[in-house]
């Protein structure tokens, strides 16, 4: 799985940083929303519990899935941006790996 960051766009009025990204899959199975942010977080070196994988969408039969991140500065920031369900997702990640991974 590569990633390349497509756009970068600093978002000062929300105090967070905004990222299109395209993923190359090609021959394998549609990256999970855990690996890509994984993986984002790792080559770009950002905490992980700030990055919030917004949204992704694969684009049939090329193996390529094009997507939407932010990266926030501070925990208490996302809380107050980021609607209810995206938050509770973004902290229980560590749950829904440990469930993807007893399955």
């Amino acid at each position: 799985m590569e990633i390349d960051i497509v756009e970068r766009k600093e978002n000062p009025a929300v105090k967070r940083e905004e990222l299109k990204f395209k993923v190359d899959h090609m021959g394998n199975a549609t990256p999970t929303r855990s690996e890509v942010k994984a993986k984002i977080a790792a080559e770009e070196d950002l905490t992980k519990s700030l990055l919030v994988i917004d949204s992704l969408k694969t684009k049939t039969g090329l193996g390529i899935t094009e997507g939407y991140a932010k990266v926030y500065t501070r925990m208490d920031d996302l809380k107050e941006i980021e609607q209810d369900h995206i938050v509770e997702r973004n902290v229980n990640e560590k749950k829904d790996v440990e469930e993807e991974s007893e399955e």
